[in-house]
């Protein structure tokens, strides 16, 4: 971390076993041992970044042209190199890739060191403001568009997965993940000094400090609650070191041994140090933790101005702002768009659906598991039919929930169930407890599956993993029933004449039932197939049903974007094309339904081909030009 134009580049690797330094010379060190491993010359300024265990990437700056260096590690052996146009940098590193930017945040590319180096494109807001290294392996990112927000994405299939709505401070410029990556800071520019620090699975805001000067460079390591911020009143003035302690929400002033580091990076460890650096000089090793550190006024001073002389991170909220702490404590889960976090945008409990399982548990005595026609109606859009308040309680409250870990993975205890239910179906084995992050749990939520859909579901999702395929009609049956005995219920949902069938989840063949490609991959947890677009916050209502939008000669992505503005709401591409269109519109309207989205329908083919396969809707159905067929010209205007 660089604190001034001009510094050495000074980078701590995660898995702690080394820091490099690059200066005039690239030189890495042990960091149990901050011996010096290996040195070698460097043609100009450089940034660094680890990328695995053994893999170190170097980006040296030139004329209007950069140089992009793969090392081995410890010995830094060159292991391939690469010259790029435009004076690059390094903003973040993760997964074994590092985002590399322009000198204007514009133009984010992925690089890897392999036997090559890699570079491939990642489409990101432009310019970006900030990116830093995220939770499972994944990137954070945050453009200076006008509605700039928090970003998660897949580095290596370069796909935004979720969206954070948490409210950016003004000049937000630095962020990062503390205490076993549980809690992202993020840090502005300016004056003040601000920075807040919220909690990552529900977005509350935990701590806000004020340093109260410019803050010109934050280290730490991801699994520590400790972070060091650097502060400078001006250019001119002498930087001033703070190590921010996050379990007890309290701040110590540092005293640099040296007049004026421009350089620092954090050992985590055994022996936690704070590593200094200087043009021309030695690396310096300060040990952190309470050692050798003092404060202008006193040892320790809470993170955040209270009353009393040591405050919980939790309660310094209410020190410095009782109102953003309460506005934080009634949001709803930050996490919009992500596929395995759907509950915040989509669900299919519709009123219809509750009222018609309603009707027919009265009518047999509680027993919910036959599905009527109107059911099966209601849930086939995949939807919610909520009003925005509704929509925001329901996921306030569901975001209180956050999913506990089991002892085993979810996939695992549904073998275990399923394996000796498909061995003798007619022994009622009762259905294990899924977390509510597992894909099949969303699935039986945003559908609204019945109880004997998601048991036929689990049972066919179960088979697949044990690898056996399609099942047996008889056995979906019987595994079905009550104690084996079969009722009608039971042999239609087997025959694929039930919910699952309805919603394309399931289909059968030669009396055999078994799951359809699109739910196969949504289970597995693949991405979609589809393009779909992240809706922006709105209020504004779905339309019922079917509607169509004339479309003229306005791009099929563009007409997304703006519906996704519009209403809020994910919308998914399904452009239909090639000889079968009936086909590949019914499996790309499954997967929207799937992943939570708002199907907006581009067709070249006639209509005839492929009308068959609309569903019930929400959907919107683009025309183009003045002939359009009847049957889409009765639908209702958008």
């Amino acid at each position: 971390m660089r604190l001034q134009g001009g510094a050495p580049e000074l980078v701590a690797g995660v898995d702690g076993a080394y820091v490099a330094c690059a200066g005039e010379r690239l030189t890495v060190y042990a960091q149990a041992t901050r011996a010096e491993l290996a040195s070698v010359a460097l043609d100009g300024a450089a940034d660094v970044a680890f990328l695995g265990a053994d893999r170190l990437l170097v980006v040296v700056r030139g004329a209007g042209r950069t140089q992009l260096c793969g090392y081995a590690l410890p010995s830094l052996e060159p292991v391939a190199t690469l010259e790029l146009e435009d004076r690059l940098s390094v903003l973040a590193a993760v997964a074994g890739r590092a985002l590399i930017v322009n000198e204007s945040l514009e133009q984010p590319r992925l690089v890897a060191v392999t036997s090559k180096i890699l570079v491939d494109t990642i489409p990101m807001r432009e310019p970006l403001l900030l990116a830093a290294p995220a939770p499972e392996d994944r990137l954070l990112s945050a453009s200076r568009t006008r509605e700039a927000q928090l970003e998660c994405w897949d580095p290596l299939v370069r796909r935004a997965l979720f969206r954070l709505n948490l409210p950016l401070l003004p000049k937000a410029q630095l962020a990062g993940f503390s205490a076993r990556r549980r809690l992202l800071w993020i840090a502005a520019g300016g004056p003040a000094g601000l920075m807040e620090v919220f909690r990552f699975s529900d977005g509350r805001l935990q701590a806000r400090v004020e340093l109260g000067a410019n803050i010109v460079g934050a280290a730490g390591h991801p699994e520590s609650q400790r972070l060091v911020v650097a502060t400078r009143k001006s250019d001119e003035a002498p930087v001033t070191l703070w190590e921010l302690d996050f379990q007890a929400g309290e701040r110590r002033e540092l005293k640099a041994p040296m007049a004026a580091p421009q350089a620092m990076c954090v050992v985590e460890g055994a022996q936690p140090a704070l590593v200094l650096a200087a043009n021309g000089a030695a690396l310096t090793w300060m040990p952190l933790g309470g050692a050798g550190t003092t404060s202008a006024t006193s040892a320790t001073s809470p993170m955040v101005t209270a009353s009393t002389p040591s405050t919980p991170v939790a309660t310094s909220v209410a020190a410095t702002g009782a109102a953003s702490a309460a506005a934080s404590a009634t949001k709803g889960h930050p996490r919009v768009v992500d596929p395995a976090n759907w509950r915040d945008k989509m669900q299919a409990a519709t009123a219809r659906a509750k009222a018609a399982t309603a009707a027919t548990a009265a009518a047999r005595g509680g027993d919910t598991r036959p599905v009527t026609d109107a059911t099966a109606r209601a849930t086939r859009s995949g939807v919610a039919r909520e009003t925005p308040e509704e929509r925001r309680e329901r996921a306030a409250r569901e975001a209180s929930e956050a999913p506990e870990p089991s002892a085993a993975h979810w996939r695992d205890e549904l073998c275990e169930w399923a394996e000796p239910q498909l061995a003798a179906p007619r022994r009622t084995l009762d259905t294990p407890t899924l977390p509510d992050h597992s894909s099949l749990a969303t699935i039986v939520s945003r559908l609204a599956l019945d109880e004997r859909a998601a048991r036929g579901l689990a049972l066919l999702y179960g088979a697949r993993l044990l690898g056996a395929g399609d099942v047996a009609a008889a056995t979906v049956a019987r595994a079905l029933g009550r104690d084996g005995d079969s009722d009608e219920a039971d042999w239609d949902e087997a025959l694929g004449h039930g919910l699952l069938g309805q919603l394309g989840l399931a289909r059968t063949r030669d009396g055999r039932f078994g799951l359809t490609a699109a739910a196969g991959r949504f289970l597995d947890g693949a991405p979609a197939r589809i393009p779909i677009l992240a809706g922006s916050p709105s209020d504004a209502e779905l339309p019922d049903g079917i509607v169509r939008l004339d479309g003229g000669a306005e791009p099929h992505a563009q007409i997304g974007e703006r519906l996704a503005h519009r209403f809020g709401y994910d919308v998914a591409l399904v452009l239909v094309e090639g000889p079968a269109p009936a086909r590949m519109l019914a499996w790309k309207l499954v997967e929207a339904r799937l992943h939570g989205a708002w199907p907006l329908v581009d067709v070249s083919a006639k209509a005839a081909r492929w009308t068959r396969a609309l569903d019930d809707g929400p959907t919107v159905v683009i025309t183009r030009g003045d002939e359009v067929p009847a049957e889409i010209a009765a639908l209702p205007a958008l």
